[in-house]
């Protein structure tokens, strides 16, 4: 989920910010308990491909989704309209918006 839409963009602040807000409140409890019940026996196998992530870094990662990204294109830095588009999403890879 994380890979596909931390290119996506939602430009209003506020709709952003609650969405974060209730993807990291439906993911991280459950990753918490998760880690909690299991997180021992995996360090002690030492094997991350079953725990690649610990809560706090989980919890930061959800937390910048959407949010614009100065990209760089050729030998010039831009940056992402700070217009409103009516609640969009947009995808900074592809120029398209999604309503």
């Amino acid at each position: 989920m994380y890979k596909k839409q931390s290119n996506w963009i939602m430009l209003d602040k506020e709709l952003r910010e609650k969405t974060c807000q209730l993807i990291i409140q439906a993911i991280v409890p459950v990753y918490r308990s998760y880690m909690q019940n299991y997180g021992p026996l995996v360090e002690q196998e030492g094997n991350s491909k079953y725990a690649k992530y610990t809560v706090q870094s989980l919890e930061k990662m959800l937390n910048s989704l959407f949010v614009p990204k100065p990209t760089r294109q050729g030998s010039f830095k831009v940056r992402v309209p700070s217009g409103k588009f009516n609640n969009s999403v947009a995808d900074q890879n592809q120029t398209a918006i999604v309503k």
